[in-house]
């Protein structure tokens, strides 16, 4: 199983140099092994997520269309903004290897399930990032760890105004395991703080501890 790993992350991180270099390069179907492989993984990843929520936020982006499959061409099922908290539920690997987190999603008091590609999550669940590590499922961060190692640029900082940069690199020279995440929120900044205790109702998402709830405002809220 390791070396079939192996294997694996070398031909992830070869198509993703390619993909960035402009060139192209040859896809398959996944062979039986592959399936196998994705099997265990997806095994692994529902005894974690039965256990606990495992959150993420949207980021590398304005905006994301969470797909109803694993494809770029599926049926759209929602739009969410930089800063969108998602939360894992399932993983799938297309025939580019690809990997797609299946995930939920609440947006102005609904729910909605989907996939998304697991490149636009930002995820610190340690449980998670283990599993991610022994199955390689995360081919993209070796490429993006990369490509900021050479070029002293970070893709996250990146996505803030260019005002916000130079103290967020500080803080990343400080700090290289952390990851900024734009959050698009329509509001301006004082009209946040105007109305965050307003009716003495401040909201933290339901994964938080029982120290910071009292009273439910909506489902996950």
């Amino acid at each position: 199983m390791k070396r079939k790993l192996a294997f694996l992350g070398a031909i992830l991180l070869a198509a993703f140099i390619f993909t960035y270099e402009g060139n192209t390069y040859q896809t398959h179907a996944l062979d039986e092994e592959d399936q196998a492989w994705i099997e265990e993984a997806r095994g692994a990843l529902q005894n974690i997520v039965e256990d606990r929520e495992v959150m993420a936020l949207v980021y590398l982006c304005d905006d994301l269309t969470i797909r109803a499959e694993a494809a770029e061409d599926s049926t759209k099922v929602v739009t969410v903004p930089s800063g969108q908290m998602v939360e894992i539920r399932d993983v799938t690997m297309d025939e580019d290897y690809q990997v797609w987190e299946k995930v939920s999603a609440e947006v102005k008091g609904k729910v909605y399930e989907g996939y998304i590609p697991r490149d636009y999550l930002a995820c610190s669940d340690e449980r998670f990032l283990e599993w991610e590590e022994l199955y390689g499922m995360n081919p993209g961060a070796a490429v993006m760890l990369a490509e900021e190692n050479a070029t002293g640029v970070y893709v996250d900082i990146e996505q803030f105004p260019e005002s916000y940069r130079p103290a967020l690199q500080a803080l990343k020279q400080k700090h290289p395991n952390w990851t900024f995440v734009r959050q698009n929120t329509g509001l301006d900044f004082q009209t946040a703080v105007n109305n965050e205790l307003q009716g003495g109702k401040s909201l933290v998402y339901k994964s938080y501890g029982d120290y910071c709830k009292e009273g439910q405002h909506s489902p996950n809220w």
